[in-house]
């Protein structure tokens, strides 16, 4: 595990630790990959520094190497999946908040997680 400054984080970067509010909240999980959005509302959180995996390692490169296997899903699942989470959200799509909100169920479901 690496601490390193948010303005060094890279797309594709996995997290080592939970990134929490003030309060304790789970704003990204522990093993989230780092997108351009994700690292873009660190800065906006406050947040100055996050553990990382390897400042050197992204899911891309665990991909290659076999060791974080995604479960394969059909076109039309997820196809699906994106529909189905467009429909839940759509009442709140202008809310930035939201967004990530969005954007973090649509990740879990792409990797095989079920709704609560």
């Amino acid at each position: 595990m690496h601490r390193l400054p948010v303005e060094e984080l890279k797309e594709g970067m996995i997290l080592a630790e939970p990134i929490l509010d003030p309060v304790g909240r789970v704003l990204l999980g522990k093993g989230e990959e780092l997108s351009a959005l994700y690292i873009g509302k660190l800065s906006k959180w406050g947040i100055l520094e996050v553990q990382v995996e390897s400042p050197l390692t992204t899911l891309g490169e665990l991909k290659g190497a076999g060791q974080r296997p995604e479960p394969a899903l059909s076109e039309e699942e997820e196809r699906r999946i994106h529909a189905e989470v467009a429909h839940r959200f759509e009442q709140v799509a202008r809310d930035e908040h939201m967004e990530l909100v969005r954007a973090v169920a649509l990740k879990h479901l792409l990797r095989g997680g079920t709704p609560r």
